[in-house]
């Protein structure tokens, strides 16, 4: 018995997206190639949505959802005569929602590399699988590290500051954290949400309210809003060790979300330079981004690469990191395998409700070519271990901490492993979690003591008759 897939994806066509066709495609189409040679009992149809109207998320954004349900309701007879029809999308459809949505409302199973906030929301998303570092458990997974890291320092009072309006993983990214940040410090995490890319932002306005709340400030922003922050912290003295932490959050080290370093070939390289003593950035370990030499992983990213090159006639560096490649290929190999086993069980008339389907990837772990990829009770696929640098006095990144996570569940036990002594501006390290004097270094101990003059008035001589009742 032959069964028919449809499979459904939202794709930006140019490389402006790490999930874009120019990045994933070749691995979409070694996953259909998989798909035929492991199980020739399916026939999957890969359905690839793409406009080159658009080049960036922020020119789709308002159009991504009227398109692809235009797209679906335009071909429903084709959906109706497969035995299954699906949603499968990198972040390439900028948020994931639209597909998610509608793949909801339709009860049709959905696989993204776009993370939802509320995943573990069954009732909202009961068809909803989610993979790749950006998910929820990874992004979860991520801030447990956070929070051990800030701990481990002694800091509990946090501040987030995010790039909230060109990409709308950052603010996901943001959200999550912020909630869970606030649970695991039992502390309330502040979020503050700026556009790094608008001349009318107030970098000395944000620090200064800021400031107020916190020393420790997390930046989930893109490399270049992380250095007009700097550069203005620099200007208000705020680099100076003892008056703030900057902790930057990178999410992953793609080119498309800027320079991290503080040179930028410009007149204020020197003073980014000094600003940046004061910045730790963590991050997924990189040395995972990209596999080992002489893997089949490896082998299969080579592949792809060049492969984007003589199709799209489009270039990436062999050790640029791209967290959407691998889900591109695993995610159509993971449904497969999980049809191919509803079909040996006899469930086949189960696919119609994409909720049976998303239920076979709870606590599971599959083994593919690429490596394993594993998902908690929610359908969410867990993280990594995480690293922590530091620009040293020749302003050169350097590690100092790794982070591990130990396992892939993600409320297993973190360790903080210090490589190598933080150099700190000022000596003191770590800062403590609140300044002596307060946040405003208003704190009544600190304020200078004034003395009270006080003027002894001697009385004038009582009344003769008045001593004498007195006597009496």
């Amino acid at each position: 018995m032959v069964l028919y897939i449809e499979i459904i994806s939202l794709s930006l066509y140019y490389a402006s997206n790490m999930g874009a066709l120019f990045y994933v495609g070749p691995a979409y189409e070694t996953a259909m190639s998989d798909i035929r040679r492991l199980y020739p009992n399916l026939n999957v149809s890969h359905n690839l949505i793409t406009d080159t109207r658009f080049v960036q998320c922020t020119d789709w954004m308002d159009t991504s959802d009227d398109f692809i349900a235009q797209y679906y309701y335009r071909n429903e007879d084709r959906w109706q005569r497969a035995n299954l029809t699906l949603f499968l999308n990198t972040v390439a459809d900028c948020d994931g929602h639209g597909s998610a949505t509608l793949a909801t409302n339709l009860r049709k199973f959905v696989i993204s590399s776009s993370p939802a906030g509320d995943i573990e929301n069954k009732v909202k998303w009961p068809t909803r699988i989610e993979t790749g570092s950006a998910g929820k458990a990874a992004l979860v997974s991520a801030t447990k590290l956070f929070a051990a890291l800030l701990l481990h320092f002694n800091w509990t009072t946090v501040s987030i500051v995010c790039d909230a309006y060109r990409n709308p993983l950052y603010d996901t990214v943001a959200q999550i954290m912020q909630a869970t940040l606030s649970r695991l410090l039992r502390s309330n995490v502040s979020l503050t949400r700026v556009d790094g890319f608008s001349p009318q932002t107030d970098y000395n306005f944000i620090l200064n309210e800021v400031n107020k709340q916190t020393r420790v400030v997390l930046y989930i922003v893109f490399g270049s809003t992380l250095r007009k922050f700097l550069i203005a912290a620099r200007s208000l003295n705020m680099t100076q060790g003892e008056h703030q932490v900057h902790l930057c959050f990178r999410v992953t080290r793609n080119p498309l979300l800027g320079n991290f370093h503080w040179r930028y070939g410009d007149k204020y390289d020197e003073v980014a330079k000094e600003a940046y003593r004061t910045v730790l950035i963590a991050e997924s370990d990189p040395d995972l981004d990209v596999p080992p030499a002489g893997s089949e992983a490896r082998r299969l990213r080579e592949q792809w690469r060049q492969a984007s090159l003589e199709r799209y006639n489009f270039s990436y560096a062999a050790s640029e990191p791209n967290t959407n490649l691998f889900p591109a290929y695993t995610m159509p190999l993971m449904v497969a395998q999980v049809v191919a086993e509803m079909v040996g069980a006899n469930l086949t008339e189960l696919l119609q409700d994409g909720r049976h389907i998303a239920r076979r990837f709870y606590n599971r772990t599959f083994r593919l070519r690429t490596g394993n990829v594993s998902f908690d009770q929610y359908g969410s696929s867990a993280g990594v271990d995480g690293i922590v640098e530091q620009y040293d006095e020749a302003g050169n990144l350097t590690k100092v901490v790794h982070c591990a996570v130990g396992t892939v569940v993600p409320l297993a036990p973190v360790r903080i492993i210090e490589i190598k002594a933080v150099t700190w501006v000022g000596g003191v390290w770590p800062p403590p979690n609140r300044p002596p004097c307060g946040f405003d270094g208003m704190d009544p101990d600190c304020q200078p003591k004034r003395t009270l003059a006080v003027e002894t008035l001697h009385p004038p001589a009582l009344p003769t008759a008045l001593r004498f009742l007195l006597i009496r």
